[in-house]
């Protein structure tokens, strides 16, 4: 096969690409009083908050011959108060692997309120958080 070397090429098949798709893979770090850990965005999610694709983002770089820099769009990921549900995999378990991915993700003021009310002592958070998982609270996200 003659293919230019910017050519992409399907590992399955192993055919040139006619077209790709990009998308989101965001490894945001949260924290809050008790700590810090990483959880994986992807695209659906990402979009909500941002505001734009990951293809639209790159076509801005692309148009205005900028495609080195960090996209601002993502800077609105910072000091946001969300809600994640994550997935714990055996493999965080087993091989205490702290990235969690993200499978919902809420802004509801009424449901961070539920989770975490204004008038809780961070210390107490701690306490909560350190119990076992089966004592955690389910809050509806949709």
């Amino acid at each position: 096969m003659n293919l230019a070397p910017t050519s992409l090429v399907c590992p399955k098949c192993e055919e040139e690409c006619a077209s790709i798709t990009i998308k989101f893979k965001v490894h945001v770090r949260v924290q809050d009083e008790t700590g810090s850990v990483t959880f994986v965005m992807f695209d659906k999610d990402v979009i909500k908050i941002v505001g734009s694709s990951a293809s639209d983002i790159r076509e801005r770089q692309v148009k205005s011959n900028d495609t080195e820099s960090f996209p601002y769009e993502l800077t609105r990921l910072l000091d946001k108060k969300l809600a994640f549900k994550v997935d714990i995999y055996e493999y965080n378990l087993n091989l205490d692997y702290h990235v969690y991915t993200v499978q919902k993700i809420c802004d509801d003021p009424d449901i961070l309120n539920e989770l975490v009310p204004d008038n809780v002592i961070p210390g107490d958070i701690a306490d909560e958080v350190s119990q076992e998982v089966s004592d955690s609270k389910a809050v509806q996200l949709s």
